[in-house]
């Protein structure tokens, strides 16, 4: 397992300050509904956890999104040591 932290000690590159305002302000659905909205967040999100594993040389669906240092916990946790080598967790 790779485990990406930024422990908010970074300051963000502005292409990233770009992508989080736009998700927030213009793509905000929820990437599991089929809504308009939702549809689109699901592109993005896609888009991203593609340029993750590009970045990382990863396969897109190896690479997980969480939302801070716990959830990633309890992603390893939930998937066992076994399979850790073989994810990465971005949060």
């Amino acid at each position: 397992m790779i485990y990406l932290d930024n422990s908010a000690t970074t300051k963000p590159c502005q292409a990233a300050v770009e992508a989080i305002t736009n998700a927030l302000t213009e793509s905000w659905g929820n990437p599991s509904a089929l809504y308009d909205f939702g549809i689109d967040a699901a592109r993005q999100l896609r888009s991203a956890r593609h340029q993750a594993a590009a970045a990382m040389g990863a396969e897109p669906d190896r690479v997980f999104f969480t939302s801070g240092g716990m959830g990633s916990l309890r992603y390893r946790k939930a998937h066992g040591q076994a399979r850790q080598a073989h994810h990465h967790l971005c949060h």
